[in-house]
């Protein structure tokens, strides 16, 4: 079996809560995006903050999400209500953070202040 028609199969059996998820993420990781290569926002994930630039946020990011989906799947596969409603509950959240960062966006003032770089990195993020 080829590695599309492996790919196909696993996709397939995604539920409507899941491929929900999949969009959510989707589209906060995109404003997330935009947010950190266009307005010199910043990540507050520790889990990923430290990543040197934006493509590398983003990997990890979505790395992390699908490693999270693929052991919440695993851990309530006799469960699919349950399945249904962290993945529903995880949708609801990402949309959240979504609307939060083009919240930012829009309203540069409403953003923490970056916290301080030890490495002189200070001079790469300054504003014009």
């Amino acid at each position: 079996m080829t590695m599309l028609a492996i790919g196909f199969l696993w996709f397939s059996t995604w539920s409507r809560a899941t491929w929900t998820f999949a969009g959510a993420a989707t589209i906060d990781w995109a404003t997330t995006a935009h947010s950190l290569s266009r307005h010199h926002g910043h990540e507050q994930n520790p889990l990923i903050n430290w990543a040197p630039n934006t493509p590398t946020t983003i990997a990890l990011g979505a790395a992390i999400d699908v490693a999270a989906a693929a052991m919440w799947r695993h851990g309530t596969r006799h469960h699919p209500k349950l399945t249904a409603a962290g993945f529903y509950t995880g949708a609801g959240a990402r949309a959240f953070f979504a609307v939060r960062n083009e919240y930012r966006i829009a309203r540069p003032g409403t953003c923490p202040p970056r916290p301080p770089c030890s490495t002189g990195c200070a001079q790469a993020f300054a504003c014009p």
